[in-house]
């Protein structure tokens, strides 16, 4: 039945590529090791590999995707490829800066959350490293203070 069949039909020459969810999975447990670096939790101290891992692993599964569409448009639009992307995460980027901004705010003083407004802002707009360079002229250098 047409239900079963893959979203991306093989064409010749070219197999289509099966979801294979381990990555997903494999993608959760790199973003947990990040997290759990950034808690100092016992064990996690190179948890910066887990970015690496799920970097790699992206960069695979958005390579693929857009191989697939090249097979099956015999083109890449950028367009249709961050239209993709957008409805994707967006809605829950949206969700945890709303979230966690709200959290804050609950928790610390008006003054504080006044300092700390433009990391919100940069972090909905998907630029809060870049703000964290123009604030300190160095990545890294608030992680050695």
């Amino acid at each position: 039945p047409l239900a079963r069949m893959p979203a991306t039909a093989p064409t010749k020459g070219h197999r289509s590529i099966a979801y294979r969810p381990y990555l997903d999975g494999m993608r959760g447990v790199a973003v947990f090791a990040v997290i759990a670096f950034h808690c100092d939790a016992v064990g996690f101290e190179n948890g910066f590999l887990g970015v690496d891992t799920f970097f790699v692993l992206s960069g695979y599964l958005i390579t693929s995707t857009l191989l697939s569409e090249a097979v099956r448009h015999r083109s890449v639009s950028p367009v249709r490829f961050f239209a993709r992307r957008a409805r994707r995460l967006l809605p829950a980027s949206t969700a945890c800066v709303v979230l966690t901004a709200a959290i804050y705010s609950a928790y610390v003083s008006p003054a504080v959350v006044q300092q700390v407004r433009g990391s919100f802002f940069a972090a909905a707009l998907y630029g809060q490293n870049l703000y964290q360079v123009w604030l300190e002229g160095d990545y890294w250098a608030a992680a050695y203070d």
